[in-house]
């Protein structure tokens, strides 16, 4: 009986093995997905100029008195083809304008007490480009606004220039952004006179360049009369200390004179695209493989730089010339989100299917996980990519 009950023990064993084998057998397969991952080619950035600017913050000190009667036709001609340029060169701005006369400052007595009249009254109307074909008639209106026999007169263009950016610094100022300020007049300012003997030249320079982190940030200009090639006419006044200030924030750009007179003001149609700032820093639009990046200068490969990962830059050891073209060409990296499996592994260029082909297609790279093209099949700049797989 022990034995007999044995051996069907024994039976029952191996039959419940046996069962629990054919049951793990025929367990359904664990699902795998397909993927797509999508990519938008990078291949590089090209400058014509090194010291371009492509985001600027414009701020015109506009004169509002009587005297500019005679003169805003002509001013607002060549500000409506200021903005043309802007426009045509895609440069990211923004455009404000700040009263620069007052009435009644005389009335007050204290220093503080004036100077809280002007912070009233300046509030400046800022215009945003994105404001497109709109942006013209605003900015013309402010222009017809000059020359009004009731407008402020109160020459104090450089303090309620301060006073305004200051105040208005968070909501127009940006960060990243040239700030170019232009004072338009046919009389000086008399911020020394009308407010404080210490409201020197010297003072306005220093609070105008503390409104940027660095003062090659800022750039300036003085149409006025009493400059190089720029006499005085019946009825104005050399505009002595808007140009001191303006040449002491930007002594190479504001060293040429510009009249405010009719049909003499050619300088402003070239403030759009003269306005520059030399720079050693040049951020990438894409993440690129570093072993990718080729940095050429005036056509020529380039040496005296790195390449900066947690702020995405090329930066030179000595800035390119103002002048120089810059071109820095790199791959991104077609990384996968999973592991695929390579036999299945699909690629698609803006649609059209790439062949997998080490000369004129793409290979996978296991060891980074990547899809590299090579030869005609290397994607252009916006390309799109798709890559469809099953993981592993």
């Amino acid at each position: 009986m022990n034995t007999t009950a044995g051996k069907y023990t024994y039976r029952s064993v191996l039959g419940a093995l046996m069962l629990a084998s054919l049951v793990a057998c025929e367990q359904p397969k664990t699902f795998v997905p397909g993927l797509t991952d999508a990519f938008v080619a990078d291949t590089g950035v090209s400058l014509a100029t090194a010291s371009s600017v492509y985001q600027a913050d414009y701020v015109f000190v506009l004169d509002y008195s009587w005297s500019m009667r005679n003169k805003r036709e002509a001013l607002a001609n060549k500000l409506g083809n200021f903005v043309d340029a802007l426009q045509s060169k895609d440069i990211d701005y923004r455009i404000g304008f700040v009263y620069g006369t007052a009435q009644g400052l005389g009335q007050y007595g204290s220093l503080s007490s004036k100077l809280d009249a002007i912070a009233q009254n300046f509030v400046a109307p800022f215009i945003d480009g994105s404001a497109g074909g709109a942006l013209e008639g605003s900015m013309l209106d402010q222009v017809a606004a000059s020359g009004e026999p009731n407008s402020p007169n109160t020459p104090v263009f450089l303090e309620s220039s301060v006073i305004t950016l200051n105040n208005e610094a968070s909501s127009f100022l940006r960060a990243g952004s040239q700030l170019v300020i232009s004072f338009i007049s046919d009389r000086d300012d008399a911020g020394d006179t009308i407010l404080n003997s210490n409201r020197t030249v010297e003072y306005y320079k220093t609070a105008l360049k503390a409104l940027k982190s660095s003062p090659s940030y800022i750039s300036a200009r003085a149409f006025v009369p009493g400059g190089t090639g720029c006499a005085v006419k019946s009825g104005d006044q050399a505009g002595t200390r808007l140009l001191q200030v303006a040449k002491g924030i930007d002594s190479v750009g504001a060293d040429t004179q510009a009249c405010v007179y009719d049909g003499e003001m050619a300088m402003l149609d070239e403030l759009a695209k003269d306005v520059t700032k030399p720079t050693d820093r040049f951020a990438l639009g894409s993440r690129p493989m570093g072993s990718t990046i080729e940095v050429r200068v005036d056509g020529v490969i380039a040496s005296g730089w790195t390449y900066v990962s947690a702020t995405n830059e090329i930066v030179f050891s000595t800035p390119p010339a103002p002048s120089s073209s810059i071109e820095i060409r790199y791959q991104i990296a077609f990384t996968l989100s999973r592991t695929p499996k390579v036999a299945s592994i699909q690629v698609t260029l803006d649609g059209n299917a790439i062949s997998q082909d080490a000369t004129n297609g793409w290979s996978y790279v296991s060891a980074e996980n990547r899809i590299q093209f090579h030869g005609s099949a290397s994607p252009n700049d916006g390309s799109k990519i798709l890559v469809t797989y099953e993981v592993q």
